[in-house]
């Protein structure tokens, strides 16, 4: 999957450094093949099971207030 594409079908709170270290950190553990899209994968399962928790709200219904991972927003 090329850089471009991989982007636009993320969610924005997938950032590159993310999904860097969701690699790094997966990869070796893995016994299938780890790549970007299995990253992405991951990341937004992980996403909407800390929503569903209230553990984090990851996206909002405006921009301006969304909220990223450890309770960062932009």
């Amino acid at each position: 999957m090329d850089e471009q594409q991989s982007a636009a079908e993320r969610p924005k709170w997938v950032t590159d450094a993310l999904l860097t270290t969701a690699i790094d950190v997966f990869r070796p553990k893995s016994t299938a093949e780890f790549g970007e899209s299995e990253a992405v994968a991951l990341l937004v399962t992980l996403g909407q099971l800390l929503e569903v928790t209230g553990m984090f709200g990851l996206e909002s219904e405006n921009e301006a207030e969304e909220v990223h991972w450890l309770g960062e927003s932009q």
